[in-house]
């Protein structure tokens, strides 16, 4: 796309009048390796757009993942999110019931 046009779509999707939490879902590692490194953990700081308090990351590296939160102290109880994200994944997995 031309750079006007690419310039306002960005600004529009990015708007928090549009958007109200930022997310990103980055795959780091094919079964958790980078080449001959084995990746033990990441450190994905998801962007936090101007006007919005909350951007989320989850970065995955096959069978396991971890998630990220940068917030802004405006969002009320903002450090309740890493406890409330376990609980309801601790939810979904036991309503899941044992795998195969």
């Amino acid at each position: 796309m031309p750079a006007r046009p690419t310039a306002w779509y960005m600004r529009q999707i990015t708007s928090p009048n549009v958007t109200a939490i930022m997310t990103t879902s980055v795959p780091l590692a094919d079964g958790g390796a980078l080449g001959t490194t084995n990746v033990t953990g990441a450190a994905l700081l998801p962007l936090l757009l101007p006007g919005h308090l909350c951007g989320v990351g989850l970065a995955f590296f096959g069978d396991w993942a971890e998630v990220s939160f940068t917030v802004d102290d405006a969002l009320p109880h903002c450090e309740r999110l890493p406890g409330l994200w376990t609980d309801a994944v601790e939810d979904l997995e036991r309503d899941l019931g044992p795998t195969a």
